[in-house]
């Protein structure tokens, strides 16, 4: 029997220790789980997939309740694992951080319960009289953040001590749930039932649907399916949402100015960040898009490895060279003249 309090707290928080013990206690096989933890799944993963947030429920003194929803998100992770798209992950990852961002600021008392949670993922931390939480400067650069208020730039930093109120202390735990969910993803195939891979198909099909449907109203005739590797991410990236780094913004930026991609919907696309505002985007992408009338030039291979941009080596010199050599190979009927050259 698991206590109240424990399952209570693995519901909210379901990436950590203690949700993993209560799930490892409880011992529901694949080919037992109900039909209810099976839809409570399905609706983790599909409102991610939309940018939706899961909307957390309180189940008070209903154990089963609680144990449905704990066991909902192992089963939510195997599904989102086997729709194999980085972009879906990314998803899924945002939107736990979401609500455990929702669940501490929604607490009783939310410093208590930020300490809990801390506390529960090993993460050094003090408090001073003014009620700050001080963070090592190793601990809170340990993981990469979406959100520009957390950046070193804007936080008091002394003695090494980084000081967060107690709001963004848990922002900082999200963008922490953020990183340890993506981490654990993709989930190892290990033979999984065919109702699980049902389930996959249909929201495979329903993910594919929406990114068709974003392509669909763009008037240029540039092929995302030919960008290489790095420009593949932090384009999947924006399209889900995640606050890229100015360098990354910038690079895309300048990548899809060469290849064609009009500045109004370079701007669409920066639209489904977090703190987006149009008119600071359109700004920027304008100076990016019209220097010297052509904009500034896209990056190397050797800017991108230096900027830490780089994933894999494909023999290019640049992400533009990669991307003619494949536009040019699958279009060998048509001129080059119709390409946007730089």
């Amino acid at each position: 029997m698991i206590p109240l309090e424990q399952l209570r707290f693995a519901q909210k928080y379901p990436f950590t220790k203690t949700a993993q013990k209560a799930i490892k206690t409880l011992n529901v096989p694949l080919n037992r789980i109900s039909e209810d933890v099976r839809e409570r799944a399905r609706i983790r993963v599909e409102r991610a997939l939309l940018r939706k947030n899961y909307a957390p429920r309180f189940f008070g003194e209903d154990p089963e309740l609680l144990e449905n929803e704990i066991l909902s998100f192992p089963l939510a992770k195997i599904i989102v694992s086997l729709l194999d798209e980085l972009s879906a992950m990314q998803a899924f990852a945002k939107s736990v951080a979401n609500s455990t961002l929702v669940f501490l600021r929604s607490a009783e008392n939310t410093v208590e319960e930020c300490i809990s949670l801390a506390s529960e993922l090993g993460l050094k931390f003090d408090l001073d009289e003014e009620g700050n939480f001080l963070v090592p400067l190793t601990v809170f650069l340990s993981i990469p953040f979406n959100n520009d208020s957390l950046k070193l730039v804007n936080r008091v930093v002394e003695n090494g001590m980084v000081f967060l109120s107690t709001d963004l202390f848990a922002l900082f735990l999200s963008e922490k749930a953020y990183s340890i969910v993506l981490k654990s993803l993709p989930v190892k195939d290990s033979g999984f039932p065919s109702w699980i891979k049902e389930a996959v198909r249909v929201l495979s099909d329903s993910f594919k649907k929406k990114k068709r449907s974003f392509f669909k109203g763009m008037t240029h005739s540039v092929k995302p399916e030919f960008f290489p590797p790095c420009i593949s991410e932090l384009f999947e990236g924006i399209s889900s949402g995640k606050n890229l780094p100015h360098i990354a913004r910038f690079y895309l930026t300048t990548f899809l100015n060469a290849v064609g991609m009009p500045q109004e919907e370079i701007v669409k696309l920066f639209s489904h960040t977090p703190n987006y505002s149009e008119r600071i985007t359109r700004y920027q992408v304008k100076k990016i898009c019209t220097l010297k009338g052509k904009g500034y030039s896209p990056p190397t291979c050797t800017k991108l490895k230096a900027s830490g941009l780089c994933k894999e080596n494909c023999n290019v010199k640049s992400p533009i060279q990669f991307y003619r050599n494949k536009f040019f190979g699958s279009k060998s009927n048509e001129k080059k003249s119709d390409f946007n050259e730089q």
